[in-house]
């Protein structure tokens, strides 16, 4: 396995929350999907891409890669003021009651 390249603080940390440390783990998601993490901008792409290349290897072009990414939704789920809030906490519930998310204690 490769280590990641130097591509700044913001894109490394972005890249380790969704498990991502290596550079072989990157053929397995789309850059769409890199692009929507923050601190993850067109050069860092750029940069990843070239790192990919020179191992032979490539970002995916399949956008299955969606739902091994986490997702985390960060709130108090008592705030019934706001109806995003609503929305963003009903589904949360919902996730949560189908065993397809799980809550942090605080």
């Amino acid at each position: 396995m490769t280590d990641l390249p130097k591509i700044g603080k913001p894109a490394t940390n972005a890249l380790a929350t969704v498990g991502i440390d290596q550079i072989e783990q990157l053929s397995s998601v789309t850059k769409s999907n890199l692009a929507h993490l923050h601190g993850v901008g067109p050069k860092v792409i750029e940069i990843l891409e070239k790192s990919l290349l020179e191992l032979g290897l490539s970002f995916s072009l399949v956008s299955s890669d969606l739902p091994d990414l986490p997702f985390f939704l960060i709130g108090d789920l008592a705030c019934d003021n706001a109806p995003k809030r609503r929305i963003a906490r009903d589904l949360a519930m919902n996730l949560y009651a189908k065993g397809l998310v799980y809550t942090m204690g605080h």
